[in-house]
């Protein structure tokens, strides 16, 4: 008797809906336009590059599992999240999140941050990891409330890897 050897392959919506009534799209090239026009914080430019279309393909190409989501309120994109998933080495990442400094204070990124751990631990992530620049307090708090702590572990020259563990009910908190 032979088996059939099967490759996991993972499968995520291209909509998800988010608890502050905006949602998860996935990126598509007739949003690039709404994509590049994102203003980010210097807080955020120390995390990704000034130049969108840059983040993009690093985002997309560098590793060959990104997908990125865009973060739309009211028809209008106001950021967008990341997801790094490669089950076969175990490294469910979500970096970055980045919300327009804008559309900031408004339960966007948390919202996201959310959608996006359910996503992976839907996935069969046993945790969550996550990347932030030390000098972004605002970001730092949020995941600290989500219940990511760090791991004493750098992304880099200078961000720091925060990471969710999932819990008995698949879920975190």
């Amino acid at each position: 008797m032979t088996t059939k050897k099967t490759s996991q392959r993972l499968s995520f919506p291209r909509r998800f809906g988010l608890s502050s009534g905006a949602e998860l799209s996935r990126f598509t090239l007739k949003k690039l336009g709404a994509y590049k026009s994102i203003s980010i914080t210097p807080e955020q430019a120390k995390m990704v590059t000034n130049e969108p279309i840059k983040t993009l393909f690093r985002v997309l190409f560098a590793f060959g599992c990104g997908k990125l989501y865009l973060i739309e309120e009211n028809g209008k994109i106001c950021g967008y999240i990341a997801l790094w998933v490669n089950p076969r080495i175990g490294k469910y990442v979500i970096a970055p999140l980045i919300i327009d400094k804008y559309a900031q204070g408004r339960g966007l990124g948390r919202a996201a941050l959310e959608a996006a751990c359910k996503m992976l631990f839907a996935a069969g992530a046993p945790s969550v990891a996550f990347a932030v620049h030390p000098e972004n307090a605002a970001a730092i708090s949020l995941y600290k409330k989500l219940g990511f702590a760090f791991t004493g572990k750098k992304w880099g020259k200078t961000d720091m890897v925060m990471r969710l563990e999932r819990n008995e009910s698949g879920f975190y908190k």
